[in-house]
């Protein structure tokens, strides 16, 4: 049980700090700690899950289908691991829109979300990441030279 909860302590400070520099320091500390602690719990989730039944299914697989079984559990885990990672993502940013952190800034926005306001180069239009996007399917039309109406 105290494996869990250093695994839990570590992993909120590892993915608050990852989140932050692999988007370039534009999403504060204060907005990357939903998506941290999402990612954390999530995390650690699955390691409960892989400790109680992964560790008895590389045996039994390995038994019953020889090295491919073992793949497949290691696969499994990989894409548990995926779908944590994103669920953290989309958790945390779900949290800052719905006004978990809006109090940092004077519009109503959060002082982080307002900085993901960006100029797409291919389109030419501003796109407010905050905001359901059309761009995606402006440029998949594009891409297939079908013009959308």
């Amino acid at each position: 049980m105290l494996i869990f909860v250093c695994e839990f302590a570590i992993s909120t400070l590892f993915w608050r700090w990852s989140v932050h520099l692999l988007l370039a320091g534009r999403v504060g500390w204060r907005e990357a700690f939903p998506s941290g602690l999402a990612t954390s719990i999530c995390l650690t989730g699955l390691g409960v899950f892989s400790a109680l039944l992964f560790s008895n299914s590389i045996v039994s697989d390995e038994k019953s289908y020889g090295p491919v079984g073992v793949v497949m559990v290691l696969l499994s885990w990989c894409i548990g691991f995926g779908v944590v990672l994103h669920l953290g993502a989309v958790i945390g940013r779900m949290w800052n829109e719905r006004g978990g952190t809006e109090r940092t800034g004077g519009s109503g926005r959060s002082r982080g979300l307002t900085r993901w306001r960006q100029v797409s180069p291919t389109v030419g239009a501003t796109v407010d990441l905050g905001q359901p996007l059309a761009v995606p399917s402006v440029l998949w039309s594009r891409r297939l030279d079908v013009r959308a109406a």
